[in-house]
């Protein structure tokens, strides 16, 4: 089912209510899920009115950022002649399976790592569980005063608030939380800080529709990917969204890290 809805409308309320009415409409009784194409246009509020209005679900694609995570981490890094493994990782969590999961892939990979948790019990689960498996001692905290000793941030909270003024340039962000509070008060506050709210994906599902205005774009957001697959193939990704564009590795590292050898890849001249 595609709905097509002008965003020319007196105000923004009267926008989502055409929206969801539109949807009432036209769902039908097995329809358990609505796709969202332009979903970054959304605030997060409005996503969770649309869901509890219609009974539907609506797919963020944050399973697949978790995926795909500690593989684009690491080549970020290698590409930037990064190593990880001296770098101060922080991670702020939701006490969520997702969160465990980053936890358990990054664990092996890195030296020293901070978990900012809402659950106590969580935390020191987690630390355990991280000590036994792979010998290294996390810090788990409720808050976090100096953001600016850490140098790769992942959120996955959709309610935390940061100062955006307390970050160090170069810091590498993602934020993989459903609402992107984190990305857009940053996006709002530092220009020179880039955080990664999205992975684009190669679309390689054969979607069939009758007119050009619903063909499915060859390269995806996670949350259309969601609904198009059932597992996600780390070949496909091809690219990072900050906000709301669309970059290669390479083009976030010039504009945002700053590396010098980096730097060097997009000025020599031959």
């Amino acid at each position: 089912m595609g709905i097509n809805i002008t965003n020319e409308v007196d105000d923004r309320k009267n926008y989502i209510d055409k929206l969801i009415d539109s949807v009432n409409l036209l769902k039908k009784e097995n329809t358990k899920t609505i796709l969202l194409d332009n979903i970054y246009e959304f605030k997060y509020s409005e996503v969770v009115d649309i869901e509890k209005k219609t009974n539907l679900k609506v797919p963020y694609g944050r399973w697949i950022k978790v995926k795909l995570l500690p593989n684009v981490l690491m080549r970020i890094c290698e590409y930037n002649d990064i190593d990880l493994y001296e770098r101060n990782i922080l991670i702020i969590g939701d006490d969520s399976e997702d969160t465990s999961e980053v936890i358990d892939s990054l664990a092996d990979k890195v030296n020293y790592l901070s978990l900012v948790c809402e659950d106590c019990n969580f935390g020191m689960k987690m630390k355990g569980k991280i000590l036994f498996n792979y010998g290294l001692s996390i810090e788990t905290v409720k808050t976090v005063k100096d953001l600016k000793k850490y140098k790769v941030i992942i959120n996955l909270n959709n309610n935390i608030d940061i100062n955006p003024y307390r970050i160090n340039k170069n810091t590498m962000i993602f934020d993989l939380s459903n609402s992107r509070k984190v990305s857009r008060n940053l996006n709002d506050k530092r220009k020179d800080v880039g955080s990664i709210e999205d992975f684009i994906l190669v679309n390689k599902s054969n979607v069939n529709s009758d007119t050009e205005e619903f063909e499915m774009d060859k390269e995806v957001t996670s949350n259309i990917y969601d609904n198009l697959n059932d597992k996600v193939d780390l070949k496909h990704f091809a690219k990072i969204m900050v906000n709301k564009k669309m970059y290669t590795i390479e083009e976030m590292s010039k504009l945002f890290l700053n590396n010098k050898n980096n730097m060097s890849k997009f000025h020599v001249k031959c």
